[in-house]
């Protein structure tokens, strides 16, 4: 949206849509890679959503009445004749993207508790990521020195101290 807010062409805004679609990259990264203003309210659900599978995946698991795969080549452009067909391949996808929205809108109440409760955005992070941030965050605060993992050569040894 922020890019056809700041007048992107169709071919500039599919080149964007490939690069999420093709890529890891989460679509913030290639917004701001991009120089695209990132103020969005928002929540990736693929990072709540156990398992990292496909939107159609997860519409299957949750028992969603239709599940459509895209109707044309998604590097053809869209013909007039097919815009309708389009559309309702659109809907169902925002169809099934609510329904995982409910499905995950415990965690997501969680997410937004915790987002208020240590002061940072956790609304869009994995399990393990919100771990990560809170434990940093935390460690922090106690130390006064932000916290910078420590990279181990590989086949490092580390002995456990015995009791005495």
């Amino acid at each position: 949206m922020a890019a056809l807010c700041n007048g992107y062409d169709c071919a500039a805004l599919k080149k964007l849509s490939d690069l999420i679609i093709t890529t890891d990259k989460p679509s913030w990264a290639i917004a701001r890679d991009d120089g695209l203003q990132q103020n969005w309210n928002h929540i990736d659900l693929i990072e709540v959503a156990p398992g990292q599978a496909s939107l159609k995946v997860y519409g299957g698991r949750m028992g969603a009445p239709k599940m459509q795969d895209l109707p044309i080549d998604p590097s053809a452009s869209i013909a007039p004749s097919q815009r309708e067909m389009m559309r309702l391949y659109c809907h169902n996808d925002l169809d099934v993207t609510a329904r995982l929205y409910r499905a995950l809108e415990k965690q997501i109440n969680l997410r937004s508790e915790m987002s208020r409760q240590y002061g940072m955005d956790l609304r869009s992070k994995s399990d393990a990521q919100i771990a990560e941030t809170v434990i940093k965050s935390e460690l922090t605060k106690i130390t006064g020195a932000p916290t910078v993992p420590r990279h181990w050569p590989v086949a490092t040894l580390f002995a456990i101290p015995t009791p005495a």
